[in-house]
């Protein structure tokens, strides 16, 4: 009956290892999702809040003939 215990309680530690393991993988995933995302999209959007309207100026005085 202890053996039998044991067995099962070996075979659980195995299985939440693995179940740790891949977690851990996932948490990775995440944490560099939420490093990129922002440099990705979020910092070209502010970017693009300061260049349009130098770009907008420069283009309504071109099409003005200066």
């Amino acid at each position: 009956m202890a053996v039998a215990i044991k067995k099962r309680f070996n075979a659980q530690d195995e299985l939440f290892g693995e179940i740790y393991r891949l977690g851990e993988g996932t948490r990775k995933y995440s944490l560099w999702t939420l490093i990129i995302l922002p440099v990705v999209i979020i910092f070209p959007l502010v970017r693009l809040v300061f260049i349009s309207p130098k770009f907008l100026s420069t283009y309504t005085q071109v099409s003005r003939g200066f």
